[in-house]
């Protein structure tokens, strides 16, 4: 029996599996919150206020900080479903986290939703031991290399969570490497736990 080749045929069969791919997506609550952070609009004071902390960032710069708060988001979204701790990996990006708190109703009305719960800001201080504090930011590299495509175990490049603070020239932030053993000045290293990068303050 010859298989009759049909364009038509075919392009209908392609269109509802788009369609049917579309309305499964629809119902996965990572994606359609994932969309919602991806598009969402900060309050714009949000930049005035970043730069009164940061008063060498330029303007441009100021907006990376504030995307690098909307990828942390988007780590903690795709995270939530694997009961992890997600550590905070840029100590600008936390300043904006800070500011974006203080627009409260922004704030809750925005948690709710991305998470659909509020989102608590826990310092590194209140993690319950070292091990937990390296789990989570283990965590946090594991998701934003899968972000960007990059090899955890062995990524030729950071992802730009982790590449920040050295970007922005950051006073006491935290710099990473991807190279460990060119290191001798006390850097705590992320290959211990699992993932090949340095960290200093």
């Amino acid at each position: 029996m010859d298989i009759i080749f049909n364009p038509p045929l075919l392009v209908v069969l392609i269109s509802l599996l788009f369609y049917f791919y579309l309305k499964k997506a629809s119902k996965n609550p990572i994606l359609v919150q994932g969309n919602f952070i991806a598009s969402y609009q900060f309050p714009p004071s949000l930049k005035i206020k970043l730069q009164q902390v940061y008063p060498h960032l330029a303007e441009e710069q100021v907006e990376l900080a504030i995307e690098g708060l909307r990828t942390y988001f988007q780590v903690c979204n795709m995270a939530r479903n694997d009961t992890e701790q997600i550590a905070m990996p840029s100590v600008v990006v936390d300043a904006a986290w800070h500011q974006f708190i203080l627009h409260t109703k922004d704030y809750a009305q925005f948690c709710d939703q991305a998470f659909s719960r509020f989102l608590h800001h826990s310092p590194a201080e209140g993690l319950i031991s070292q091990t937990e504090a390296q789990d989570a930011m283990r965590h946090t590299f594991k998701q934003a290399c899968r972000m960007y495509g990059i090899s955890r175990k062995r990524p030729e490049k950071l992802p730009p969570l982790f590449t920040l603070d050295a970007r922005l020239n950051i006073p006491q932030g935290f710099i990473y490497t991807l190279d460990c053993l060119t290191q001798n000045d006390g850097s705590y290293c992320l290959s211990h736990i699992k993932c090949t990068a340095n960290i200093k303050k």
